[in-house]
């Protein structure tokens, strides 16, 4: 199940503008919209599992013509597999999950360990915004015999607050 073209337009076009790092506010009134247009669940879950796994890439060789041999890398795949989370919306490239008083923003796509890859529009009732946090991770790897476990510890901390009202 998807949102409609001109939902998750309209909401992408938000959170490029909620997320923008040239400034530290966000207007309210574009927080509490795109709030209205993704579909809040009931509740949160009080349990979820999730794995990510980053499949190694190879390299690839051939003769090209009038240059020889060439090679190229290829970067590898990722697989992500969850049961019983939030309902993810997909809107742009961002991955969007509403629960009651918090969105979570996450990116599909980053892949720089060094950049947050999610942040959560905290809110009150009536959709008002009371600011946005950026998603803060400490990881904790046990390299083993044929794979590695690694266990994050995510953390937050405020990013942005709301503009004042005039």
């Amino acid at each position: 199940m998807t949102l409609p073209l001109e939902i998750r337009l309209e909401a992408n076009a938000l959170i490029d503008r909620l997320v923008a790092d040239d400034i530290d506010t966000f207007a309210p009134a574009e927080a509490s919209r795109l709030l209205e247009l993704i579909p809040c669940e009931r509740r949160r879950r009080w349990f979820a599992f999730s794995l990510r796994e980053q499949l190694p890439g190879g390299t690839t060789k051939g003769l090209a013509a009038g240059v020889g041999t060439a090679e190229m890398e290829n970067n590898g795949r990722s697989i992500e597999m969850s049961f019983n989370g939030d309902r993810v919306w997909r809107v742009g490239g961002y991955k969007v999950t509403h629960c009651p008083g918090e969105l979570t923003i996450g990116l599909m796509m980053e892949f720089n360990p060094l950049i947050a890859k999610e942040c959560f529009l905290v809110y009150r009732d009536q959709y008002k915004p009371l600011r946005l946090e950026l998603a803060t991770e400490w990881a904790f790897t046990l390299p083993l015999w044929r794979f590695s476990f690694e266990l994050s510890f995510p953390g937050r901390q405020i990013w942005k607050r709301p503009q004042p009202q005039t």
